[in-house]
């Protein structure tokens, strides 16, 4: 089976090597001719863990270009005159006011139209403003001739991966496959079938599977709004959510996540905008989506005037506060719209000299978790990776003199137990 995988981005490239170490032809192609170069010698900035290795993702990457039957380009064309599969991974991108750009997506669909035969399949993926497949996919795709179910099999197949699991998740998380024609599902599904162990779940209708990816991700963003929202309320009570959390969440119907420094990343963040055009469209009012949205996004102000209080700037002090964690959450190099850069760069306009540290994003990091801590009157912990666990932030901090004060987003760090090591740990 021949497959090409276009765009290399945080879901494109884990998902070729994945196809790619499975033993089939797998072509992976992206315009960005920097990327591609990148990857032609080997070198990749994702982290992602790889199933049953040692191996790094990076070493994953250089297996399959010297062992497998995988290759990238900028150029968009076929492995084979045979009927071929096309696993478009190309997203619509958010600005931070919300505007979409659908001109990645029609950019792609247009140039992979170029290259179809009859017959080919077409699997859109990511996530997409509900009715794109109707209104934008397969009209594209008829203005070059193919018509679903006649001469191409167009099915959609949103993507449920979570950076660093990706390798993990794409033979365990269920997936949607839909399609408005029996035979593309049929094709879709036995292709699925055929690739992965997780399980398929076949849907009739693009639409509902379009409203399905944007809903997995709002839901997720107002559930941790919630909790975010809740835990203003545990700390004035003196309580810890966490504590709270086990015991809503014995409840079979209830799962509360966990607060924290916002909400990072594409997904979550964005998923509102994905769907407010088509709510607009109908004069509804998303009021408590929009609420949650700006309840997360709202956090680094919160934690940055809850510091003031603790350690306010002075005309004769520059107050260093050291962010821990810089990921858009734990166990991840992900920094797209990361609160803690929202964090950082909020503590720095307002005159706070601000150091970061995270071994996963060394690009953005000083060099060790003790020369962030040096000098440092705060530590804020935002995210946890390998190499940044609490007890190794507690020990840092406990090695430092003076002692920095924690404020801790994530409630990791155990307060009594700080305590008795000379720690004042704060919880925002």
């Amino acid at each position: 089976m021949q497959i090409n995988v276009i765009g290399l981005g945080y879901t494109g490239l884990p998902l070729a090597l994945w196809l790619a170490q499975k033993g089939y032809s797998v072509l992976g192609i992206d315009t960005d001719s920097q990327l591609i170069q990148k990857i032609t010698t080997g070198q990749t900035d994702l982290i992602e863990a790889v199933p049953n290795s040692q191996q790094n993702f990076t070493q994953f990457l250089q297996d399959q270009l010297t062992q497998a039957d995988f290759s990238v380009t900028t150029e968009y064309r076929r492995l084979s005159p045979n009927q071929q599969v096309h696993l478009l991974t190309v997203g619509i991108p958010v600005s931070q006011n919300g505007q979409y750009n659908l001109t990645p997506l029609t950019e792609a669909i247009t140039d992979l139209a170029r290259i179809l035969i009859p017959d080919d399949l077409v699997i859109i993926k990511g996530t997409l403003i509900p009715g794109s497949m109707t209104t934008i996919v397969t009209p594209l795709l008829e203005q070059h001739g193919f018509r679903p179910g006649e001469n191409l099999v167009l099915a959609y197949c949103p993507e449920r991966l979570a950076e660093g699991t990706a390798l993990l998740d794409l033979d365990k998380v269920p997936r949607l496959v839909a399609a408005e024609d029996n035979f593309s599902l049929d094709q879709a599904l036995d292709f699925w079938l055929a690739v992965s162990t997780a399980p398929v779940v076949p849907i009739h209708s693009f639409l509902i599977a379009e409203l399905s990816k944007v809903i997995e991700n709002i839901y997720r963003d107002v559930n941790i709004a919630l909790s975010n929202e809740l835990n203003r309320l545990l700390l004035a009570l003196d309580c810890t959510f966490s504590d709270l959390q086990q015991a809503a969440n014995t409840h079979p119907r209830v799962q509360l996540l966990a607060p924290g420094p916002g909400v990072g990343g594409h997904c979550l963040p964005n998923a509102l905008w994905y769907l407010e055009p088509v709510a607009q469209k109908y004069g509804i009012n998303l009021e408590l989506l929009k609420t949650a949205r700006d309840t997360n996004l709202n956090r680094p102000n919160e934690i940055a005037t809850f510091l003031t209080g603790i350690c306010p700037i002075n005309t004769s002090l520059q107050p260093k506060i050291a962010i821990l964690g810089l990921g858009m959450k734990n166990h991840c190099a992900d920094t797209r719209l990361s609160p803690a850069l929202a964090l950082a760069d909020l503590l720095t306009k307002v005159g706070y000299s601000v150091s970061l540290f995270d071994p996963l994003v060394p690009q953005l990091s000083a060099p060790t978790l003790d020369a962030a801590l040096n000098n440092s009157q705060v530590a804020i912990i935002t995210a946890l990776q390998p190499g940044l666990s609490a007890d190794a932030i507690l020990q840092g901090v406990q090695a430092c003199s003076p002692r920095p004060i924690i404020i801790d987003t994530k409630q990791v760090i155990n307060q009594t137990q700080a305590a008795t090591l000379g720690v004042e740990v704060h919880y925002a």
